[in-house]
């Protein structure tokens, strides 16, 4: 197995940083936060802390052991979006945070992960970003990756699904009067690295979760 070295953000790092920051500007009243991708990681603390102030739907291929109310959700069924859509009141904040990624050189990956990576990371994004627009009251957080804003190594795709939506964000800012947001943490200790075909070791401790938000 290969060996790539990077750099970590400890997840408990990146979420004090990042959603207590958040929290900071908007604890004068409950709010509705939508959260994608909540059954671990990032999402899933983001549940866990902001759920304490506020009232969290989240939505996650996996169901999570979070008191939120949370739907199952196939990233390929438009139809079931639109059932979701029906079910949730007006949001002020969705936090995007579902993506999929396969780590290992460009050929090593199949045509099915690379597809996957595209789908999940961005059609799946625009398409739900597209859907629940309208009840969109103050705006949209990406939690997105370094990778959109750097070449690296072993994540070309990956790396080319980030930069596409970092467009996408970037323009949307352009027309929505809602506020957008883009986070791009660095390596973040969680689960996520699971599907990669290479070891990574880290030259130095690895972020908790808590800390990013």
């Amino acid at each position: 197995m290969k060996k790539y070295f990077s750099i970590p953000t400890p997840l408990d790092f990146f979420l004090k940083y990042h959603i207590f920051s958040f929290e900071k500007y908007n604890h004068k009243r409950m709010k509705k936060i939508l959260i994608t991708g909540t059954s671990s990681g990032i999402g899933k603390n983001l549940g866990q802390e902001l759920w304490k102030h506020h009232t969290i739907y989240g939505i996650s291929r996996k169901s999570s052991d979070l008191e939120i109310q949370e739907f199952l959700w196939d990233i390929n069924n438009e139809a079931f979006l639109s059932e979701i859509y029906k079910k949730v009141p007006e949001i002020d904040w969705i936090i995007l945070n579902a993506w999929v990624g396969y780590f290992d050189r460009f050929e090593n990956i199949s045509l099915k992960e690379h597809k996957e990576i595209i789908q999940t990371n961005l059609l799946a994004n625009i398409i739900f970003t597209h859907i629940f627009s309208k009840k969109i009251t103050s705006g949209i957080i990406f939690i997105w990756s370094i990778s959109s804003k750097k070449s690296g190594k072993f994540w070309a795709s990956y790396a080319a699904s980030k930069f596409w939506l970092r467009g996408f964000a970037m323009n949307l800012k352009n027309e929505f009067k809602q506020a957008i947001h883009i986070i791009n943490p660095k390596v973040v200790k969680t689960n996520f690295h699971q599907n990669s075909k290479i070891e990574i070791q880290w030259r130095f401790q690895e972020t908790p979760v808590i800390d990013i938000i």
